[in-house]
């Protein structure tokens, strides 16, 4: 199996991905009134410490990322909008008020992503190219939509390990094992789920993802969220990862630049899937 050919020679990539949730998530599956104020605090910590604290550590480590905030937090924090755009960050679509594609109508995932690039682009953001669904779930109807509003590329599916296609679109894959949350997000209450793990653990095991990234060739998306990763030992551990990163051979790039990357690829290297289809064979 050939490798895929990254600029420069590059032994892999590596994008380092913020989803800028804050509170918003909760709001979404509160919408009926029953909000847990514990809860709602917790994720306060991020717009109120956890933003900041990234965004210094990614002037320390001298990376660029890409940041996907909903509609709400922008018409909310439009200030904190502006300073990802003033340090040079991507901003990408995350929904109106992080409402998965799986839970609305095509016609009212079009409404929500309309306002949703009004929003970003109202706070000071460059008009979106990118889309992140909430909680990664999808449909082949917001594909679809996200095709009509002119987007390059999404960042929701893990059908690959490198970029890829679903229609005319560039797939920049994700995977569960490089999220924080599933590591990190604990909120108590009668069904807690398990316990977080310790962040030098979780730093650890990303080191050797992206040890494999550029051993493979292969393309490691980092995801982290401002309430989780905000936390000191969190920070710390993260800041001392993305220093990694930085001395690494890995191209690191935002998830814009990737799609940019793989669509100016020559077709016999371009790797296109049809979505939902009988096992995902080649288009």
């Amino acid at each position: 199996m050939s490798r895929y050919p990254w600029p420069d020679g590059a032994s892999g990539a590596c994008v380092v991905s913020v989803d800028v949730d804050g509170d918003v998530p909760l709001r979404w599956r509160s919408r009926d009134g029953t909000a847990r104020l514990a809860e709602l605090e917790q994720r306060q910590f991020g717009p109120r410490v956890g933003l900041s604290r990234l965004l210094d550590m990614f002037d320390d480590a001298n990376i660029t990322g890409s940041f996907y905030v909903p509609g709400q937090y922008a018409d909310r924090y439009p200030g904190h909008v502006r300073r990802i755009a003033e340090r040079g960050h991507e901003i990408g679509l995350h929904g109106y008020l992080h409402e998965p594609p799986t839970a609305l109508s095509k016609t009212d995932f079009a409404s929500a992503l309309g306002r949703s690039m009004d929003a970003l682009i109202h706070a000071g953001a460059e008009r979106p190219t990118g889309f992140r669904s909430p909680s990664w779930d999808m449909t082949s109807d917001a594909f679809a939509v996200l095709s009509d509003a002119g987007l390059r590329y999404d960042s929701s599916m893990m059908g690959s390990d490198t970029p890829y296609f679903i229609g005319d679109l560039v797939e920049v894959p994700v995977q569960w094992t490089l999220d924080d949350a599933p590591f990190y997000r604990y909120v108590g209450g009668p069904d807690p789920g398990q316990l977080p793990v310790r962040p030098s653990d979780l730093m650890s095991a990303w080191k050797d993802e992206l040890d494999s990234a550029a051993q493979y060739g292969t393309l490691a998306v980092l995801t982290v969220h401002d309430w989780l990763s905000g936390r000191a030992a969190a920070a710390s551990a993260l800041g001392q990862l993305l220093e990694h990163v930085a001395s690494s051979t890995l191209w690191c790039a935002t998830a814009e630049e990737v799609a940019q990357w793989h669509g100016g690829l020559s077709p016999n290297v371009d790797t296109s899937w049809n979505l939902a289809t009988d096992g995902g064979s080649n288009a």
